[in-house]
């Protein structure tokens, strides 16, 4: 019974939202690192859900979509990362508030050291750690450069 409302759970989440899709690539590796019948038919629901969110998001992939200039530069991409990525998870949201108001947060060497260092520390804790935070990290990397490829702006409300 179980293992049906698993499969149900899976199949349902993967005809609901495109995140099926961010999900397979771990999946995959998880049923090839350790095999057996029931990784098996949670990936083979996961990839018909996937094949189903594929198609849909191939229908509406030329979308209107804003013409308007989206970049930011690296010194904005790096700010963005170190207070609301590295920074809020590592300090609380309260202090890395009080950080953000210095005059040393400004400086853009400051915010590439910062990036780097954030970058080295996650990558040992990455080396140091089990596959289960690896796989979360994975999953976490894929939605942050997915929402990077084509970023979205309102054109009406401020950002």
């Amino acid at each position: 019974m179980i293992q049906i409302a698993e499969l149900l759970v899976i199949a349902i989440s993967g005809l609901s939202g495109p995140f099926c899709v961010l999900l397979f690539p771990v999946a995959i590796i998880i049923t090839w690192l350790y095999p057996n019948r029931a990784r098996k038919e949670r990936l083979f629901i996961l990839t018909l859900g996937c094949c189903v969110q594929s198609i849909s998001l191939f229908q509406t992939l030329h979308a209107d979509r804003s013409n308007l200039s989206l970049g930011a530069s690296f010194v904005t991409f790096a700010q963005i990362l170190n207070t609301q990525i590295f920074g809020a998870s590592l300090f609380g949201t309260f202090n890395i508030s009080k950080i953000v108001k210095t005059s040393l947060w400004e400086d853009n060497i400051f915010q590439i050291a910062m990036l780097i260092f954030f970058s080295a520390y996650l990558i040992g804790v990455l080396y140091k750690t089990n596959n289960a935070i690896r796989f979360i990290c994975l999953f976490a990397g894929i939605l942050l450069c997915t929402s990077l490829i084509t970023p979205q702006i309102s054109l009406t409300d401020p950002q």
